[in-house]
């Protein structure tokens, strides 16, 4: 049986400055939690405001929509392992993503 992330073609960004990019926007979407309430509620990404909130550019999140719905339901559904995963491989930060 495949893995969900295999399954869904989830894949991490493999670009430092893309993988930085989706990290502002994992940022930004936990500084604003009406956003990740939004996400849960509807199932559809708020890409306007995240590409506003964050600074990075609408094209990159289309291109990264399903990896960054991931990391964002990782941190709004308690997903206690996988998040401190993501803190392990944060870019810069030790610890916090």
């Amino acid at each position: 049986m495949a893995s969900p992330c295999r399954m869904w073609r989830i894949t991490a960004p493999r670009q430092d400055r893309t993988l930085k990019a989706c990290h502002k926007v994992l940022e930004a979407a936990r500084s604003h939690p009406q956003l990740l309430e939004r996400l849960t509620q509807s199932r559809k990404l708020p890409i306007a405001q995240l590409a506003e909130l964050s600074g990075v550019s609408r094209k990159t999140l289309e291109r990264h929509r399903t990896y960054l719905v991931a990391i964002l339901l990782a941190y709004t559904n308690g997903y206690e392992i996988i998040r401190g995963h993501l803190c392990q491989i944060s870019p810069g930060k030790e610890g916090t993503v």
